[in-house]
């Protein structure tokens, strides 16, 4: 039976191996350990067909110790035992070298049998995985041994590799073989980094190829008849698989969703959904991370489901992924701070662990010092106490810095409430208000009066019927001495009473209300910057609120009054002040730059951003019967 030309040509010197350069090359540790005929347990770990099993087949060879092959998923623990009868024997004189194929599929039982001969070196072991060793290797197993990661072989590792096969097949077979330079490249892109799969694709392309002038010539024609997955042809203009990669995931972090598209196309035209999910996973974590953190388990299941259902339906997911990473919030905060610590800890920049984190229990009767000290965060208010973790050589450093987008400027913000970072502004006192989502108008903020009597008690019930018109609502505020105003006037939607066709219509109605709010948390930039720009403009107060849908955006925004604000009629009566110097203060320019400045002590805080959407239930008016909703809250 005639052997497949993987086999048949497998390299017989590490010199010969295609790729792992990183491993292989002179001068790298592993091959000077190897070239020294020491021969330490380990474990290699990668992608099929990149050379994990010819490695250890050379290496075998080469140490003079008879070398025995398992496979994880057919081998069984007599199997073992067959070999390791073997120790001692003229059958192993020089000692014995197993390698084991497919170790992830050997159960925990069948990896201890292996401990004790490992251990006393009567075996050396060499074993292969695809899968993560640090999750499928037994522990004390792979404690004895040393990890090795063998990567995906590049195009041009796969092209030598292709085009030093043909010249040994060509060679044996009496028969030169020709594989034009597009052939080549075509075989090299659609193999995915496995060599083998190149060499298989290779050899039915040869036993094909027909014979002209003693020459068999392999056309581009015929390998894309053979080779299933499709390639990308590069261009003669140095387009290259490292170029393309590069500009894959530089799209994606400079936001350009259709560029990002371009290349992903290109890497699956090319076979490479290895570097199209790794670069995707990369970008994820990399330049968008804590801006919008929910997108790495994201991005990790639209990777998976590619992996698991292999192209060409892979495009689907990768393509809803990537216009999410291209899209999505930019930051890089958790990679710079990473980086930072780890600059330190290979400066040797350390110190002994604060003790009062370090796992004591007890202290024997010669300890100097008794008790470990620690403080149980959870013991205390908000969960939080003030304590040293970073050692005291280094108690100071910090190495994150939270980022100007808004989720980390959100954590930033509560943090500095909690750490009490932002002063002492004394207890908050919760005032109660309405965001009314008006029939006309969009969303118009609405503060009432503590104390409502007589008549007016009948007016404030009319509040509760969402959908009146704008000037209705004004008309029956004004009445009972409440104010109100636009919620953020310029956010996109219907809900902002500049996008409104009342709004653009009737301007005027501006003057009506009592105050503008100039900054929302939750609302885009330039809204609030045309919101600010227009307060100005019609002298009216101005409030900030951080209009929270979600407990971190708390905190982000606030209104400053010169006076102390207690109950509602204390608002209302500051908002209405005429005296200039008596106003509302909302310090926008702060909020402009992203709280960059956020140490500032406030002598009386006055929240309103804790609007609440009217209580009853909605009533609308539509072909002729009434409908009811639930209010949100």
């Amino acid at each position: 039976m005639k052997e497949p030309l993987a086999q048949r040509l497998r390299p017989r010197t590490l010199d010969e191996v295609c790729g792992q350069r990183h491993l292989l090359a002179p001068g790298q540790v592993f091959r000077r350990t190897i070239d020294r005929g020491v021969i330490p347990n380990m474990i290699f770990y990668g992608p099929s067909g990149v050379g994990k099993t010819t490695v250890a087949s050379i290496i075998a060879a080469n140490s003079g110790m008879r070398l025995y092959k398992l496979n994880g998923t057919t081998a069984s623990t007599s199997d073992i035992k067959s070999v390791l009868g073997d120790i001692g024997t003229l059958h192993a004189a020089n000692g014995i070298l197993l390698y084991l194929d497919e170790i992830q599929y050997f159960n925990k039982r069948q990896q201890q049998s292996l401990l004790e001969c490992v251990e006393q070196g009567t075996v050396t072991l060499i074993a292969s995985t695809t899968e993560n060793p640090y999750f499928y290797v037994y522990n004390a197993l792979l404690s004895r041994c040393t990890v090795f990661e063998f990567k995906s072989l590049t195009a041009e590792d796969i092209a030598e590799g292709v085009k030093h096969a043909a010249q040994r097949l060509g060679e044996s077979d009496g028969t030169p073989v020709n594989i034009p330079v597009d052939a080549l490249e075509y075989l090299a892109q659609s193999a995915g980094g496995d060599m083998r799969k190149a060499l298989g694709n290779l050899e039915f392309a040869v036993n094909a190829a027909p014979v002209q002038d003693g020459t068999r010539l392999v056309t581009l024609e015929m390998v894309t008849q053979v080779a299933q997955r499709t390639a990308m042809r590069y261009d003669k203009e140095g387009d290259d698989h490292y170029d393309i990669v590069s500009a894959y995931q530089k799209s994606m972090r400079g936001s350009d969703p259709d560029a990002a598209l371009h290349y992903l196309a290109r890497l699956l035209e090319a076979g490479d959904l290895p570097s199209a999910c790794r670069r995707l996973m990369v970008c994820a974590c990399e330049d968008v991370g804590l801006a919008y953190p929910q997108i790495i388990p994201i991005v990790k299941a639209a990777v998976d489901a590619a992996n698991m259902l292999g192209l060409p339906e892979a495009r689907i997911p990768l393509a809803d992924a990537v216009i999410l990473v291209a899209t999505s919030p930019k930051s890089n905060t958790g990679e710079a701070a990473i980086d930072r610590a780890l600059a330190d800890v290979r400066a040797g920049r350390s110190g002994p662990i604060p003790r009062q984190l370090q796992n004591k229990h007890y202290d024997g009767a010669d300890a100097a010092v008794k008790g470990q000290h620690y403080q149980y965060a959870h013991d205390f208010a908000n969960h939080w106490v003030d304590q040293q973790y970073l050692p005291d050589a280094i108690r100071d450093r910090q190495y994150y810095q939270f980022g100007d987008n808004k989720n980390e400027q959100a954590a930033a913000a509560y943090w500095q409430r909690i750490k009490g970072e932002l002063g002492d502004i004394g207890h908050f006192t919760v005032l109660k208000g309405i965001e009314y989502d008006t029939r006309n108008g969009g969303h118009i903020i609405i503060i009432l009066p503590d104390t409502i009597k007589g008549a007016d008690v009948m007016k404030a019930r009319l509040i509760s019927i969402r959908g009146l018109s704008v000037v209705h609502l004004e008309k029956i505020v004004h009445s009972i001495g409440g104010i109100l105003g636009p919620a953020h006037p310029y956010d996109t939607g219907y809900y902002a009473f500049m996008n409104t066709r009342f709004g653009k219509l009737h301007p005027e109605f501006l003057e009506k209300f009592d105050f503008i709010e100039s900054y929302n948390s939750v609302a885009k930039h330039s809204a609030n910057e045309s919101a600010h720009e227009l307060a100005l403009r019609l002298d009216k107060p101005q409030t900030a609120g951080t209009d929270t849908h979600r407990p971190e955006v708390i905190g982000t925004s606030w209104t400053e009054f010169p006076c102390s604000i207690r109950c509602n009629d204390d608002l209302i009566a500051a908002i209405k002040d005429p005296t200039r110097a008596k106003r509302p203060s909302v310090p926008y320019e702060l909020f402009t730059n992203m709280h960059r400045d956020r140490g500032r002590i406030v002598e009386h805080l006055g929240i309103v951003g804790y609007w609440l959407y009217n209580r009853a239930e909605v009533l609308y008016h539509g072909f002729g019967r009434f409908r009811h909703r639930k209010a949100r809250y």
